[in-house]
């Protein structure tokens, strides 16, 4: 008896020691982190209506395309705090839209809804009235989610007018799963010759609840070692994600182009003449909602960097590879949609393109990312100020 219990003390010790160092491990990475400025800041949170959002009050370093410090207001929002009650010779805008709008790659200030509301109101655009932007931009939204957003967040701020930025270089696609392959994400989907939310997304949002998911939630927004396995979990996803797309690219012929920027040419299969119609029943929906409130719609279309490259002998060896004459098939269709539906739409990518090549700027990208990815700074200043005129 005497033998086994020493043998059981010494397993309780080994347990304890390893216990022990693990602990310490933990607490000297974490240092290490912190001394090194990594944090992998944790900026969303479950959301029941849209699957995620922006969690309230997260803030810290964005560095994964240009470099900003963000800040998530009291209610999930990448802007300052609004109160709700609109103040008196107020004129309120609701932006909503995806990582364009939410800007993270540059500071808040230099966001492109920022140089709009700085610059209408040096116009004195409405004779006198005080402008107020609502930025509800979140990164990987889609239509659908925006009008998510708009149904479930905007209308208690009492907007005057809803702007929705569009980017066509991937709000078609986020549209519907075939192409977007995201489970946390909701989507609308065509059944019994209806347009309704499809709910699959809950089975993911209800895994997030309880206490277990709490408690992770609570340490993913403590640990910088957490959020650092995280944000490599993240990276692994999206590869595959793209590996997927890829798939339905080369099933459609565009081996060589690549799944996103199938959206400059008009649809010949049916993933993606469904994924066009969905979104354009979603901005019917959108158009539907904001004039039932009393408010104004406007849709702006955004840009995606080869479309505005500054070199036109680059523009026109892609364009060459997809075979289309223009780069602005979207626009077009977004255009014609707003014509028949009635609602404004303001095309940038033309007069951007100008822009560009006359100075021989890039508008996108940053470093060695330049001519791609999302807006500089100088193309949120240039987009702004368009968006003001």
């Amino acid at each position: 008896m005497g033998q086994n219990g020493a043998s059981a003390r010494r397993w309780l010790e080994r347990v304890l020691l390893a216990l022990l160092g693990t602990v310490v491990g933990l607490i000297v990475c974490e240092g290490l982190l912190l001394i090194g400025g990594i944090s992998c800041p944790n900026f969303y949170r479950p959301d029941r209506y849209t699957g995620t959002a922006l969690r309230p009050g997260a803030q810290g370093w964005y560095r994964g395309e240009g470099e900003a410090y963000v800040r998530i207001n009291r209610d999930g929002l990448r802007d300052r705090d609004h109160t709700l009650a609109k103040p008196a010779g107020t004129i309120r805008i609701a932006l909503l839209g995806d990582s364009y709008a939410a800007g993270f790659q540059v500071s808040a200030d230099k966001t492109f809804w920022s140089v709009m509301e700085s610059e209408l109101t040096k116009k004195n655009v409405f004779a006198g009235k005080h402008i107020e932007v609502l930025n509800f931009g979140v990164p990987g939204y889609g239509t659908a989610l925006e009008l998510l957003t708009l149904q479930h967040r905007v209308w208690k701020y009492s907007p005057d007018l809803v702007l929705l930025a569009f980017v066509t270089g991937n709000d078609v696609s986020d549209n519907t799963f075939a192409l977007g392959h995201e489970k946390r994400t909701p989507y609308f989907v065509h059944r019994g010759g209806r347009l309704i939310l499809d709910e699959d997304y809950l089975e993911w949002y209800h895994s997030r609840e309880g206490a277990i998911p709490k408690l992770y939630y609570w340490l993913l927004n403590h640990s910088r070692l957490l959020r650092v396995f995280k944000e490599a979990s993240y990276r692994i996803d999206q590869a595959v994600r793209l590996r997927q797309q890829m798939e339905v690219a080369a099933r459609s012929g565009f081996q060589e182009i690549g799944l996103s920027d199938m959206i400059y040419c008009q649809p010949e299969d049916a993933l993606w003449n469904e994924a066009w119609d969905i979104t354009e029943e979603l901005l019917v929906q959108m158009r539907d909602d904001v004039r039932s409130h009393g408010a104004a719609f406007c849709v702006v279309t955004l840009s995606n960097g080869i479309q505005i490259h500054p070199d036109r002998a680059v523009r026109e060896e892609f364009m060459r590879k997809l075979g289309v004459a223009d780069l602005f098939y979207p626009e077009r269709r977004i255009m014609d949609l707003g014509t028949r539906a009635g609602f404004p739409v303001l095309n940038l990518a033309p007069a951007l393109q100008s822009y560009s090549e006359s100075k021989g700027m890039y508008l996108h990208g940053f470093g060695a990312g330049v001519g791609a990815g999302h807006w500089n700074i100088e193309g949120n200043r240039v987009a702004g100020n368009m968006m003001a005129e």
